[in-house]
């Protein structure tokens, strides 16, 4: 039996010109697979930098809820929550608290005599100076107004009381610069401790102000706490225009 043999019909030409027409066909392909791959890789990278975009805002946003526009410290809404989590803590770590509550003595002249831009200014000098003396794992909030509070992480109230005096002496020294004036302030501080004056945020904050009337009353410009009478009664200072 004769040997099978396989001849094409089709000659070296036309057999060569099938195989570059294959090869042009799959590198064809394969090109506009790699510009597919090209494109897609690109959307995603767009759509991930959107996405980072978008986390980004909703952090911004988060924080813009939490923070006073005018000195940038944190507001009301911020120290409720972070004084029930630092206090939680401190309870349950047997280590005290202290919290500060302080009040821009004769805020409503300030700003009467010189202007509410100046009384701005005078402001965000107290959130300056609080910045500058709080420890990173201390929590400085702007109440309302004229208000602020300083809570202290794992603090005696004997130490608070004297880190309070400090902030009473550094800021009565500013001197505060505005278009028409310069001038300076002095500022009242109360001081409420964990746990003898109160084991919830509104016990702490109560006490404080109760102190804080003590100091108003008793002329100002002072720290004072609710266990003990006013400590270093000083004048009050005055207006410089």
């Amino acid at each position: 039996m004769a040997p099978l043999t396989w001849k094409p019909d089709t000659d070296l030409r036309t057999s060569l010109l099938c195989i570059t027409a294959m090869g042009l066909y799959l590198f064809a392909f394969a090109s506009d697979g790699y510009h597919r791959a090209i494109a897609q890789h690109r959307v995603h990278a767009q759509l991930r930098k959107q996405f980072e975009e978008i986390q980004s805002l909703q952090v911004q946003l988060s924080e813009q809820a939490l923070r006073d526009p005018l000195t940038g410290l944190s507001n009301r809404r911020h120290l409720d929550t972070v004084l029930a989590a630092t206090l939680e803590r401190c309870r349950s770590e047997g280590q005290p608290l202290s919290l500060l509550l302080l009040d821009i003595d004769h805020f409503k002249s300030i700003n009467d005599a010189h202007g509410h831009s100046t009384g701005d200014l005078v402001l965000q000098a107290m959130a300056q100076l609080l910045l500058q003396h709080v420890r990173p794992e201390d929590a400085a909030c702007r109440l309302g107004g004229e208000e602020f509070v300083v809570v202290l992480d794992n603090t005696p109230p004997a130490v608070a009381i004297e880190r309070a005096q400090e902030l009473r002496r550094a800021f009565e020294a500013q001197r505060i610069r505005a278009p028409s004036a310069e001038l300076t302030a002095t500022l009242s501080c109360s001081v409420a401790a964990f746990p003898d004056q109160g084991d919830t945020p509104q016990a702490l904050i109560a006490c404080a102000d109760q102190a804080m009337y003590a100091a108003q009353q008793a002329g100002r410009n002072r720290v004072t706490s609710s266990a003990r009478p006013p400590t270093e009664q000083t004048a009050d200072s005055t207006l410089m225009a």
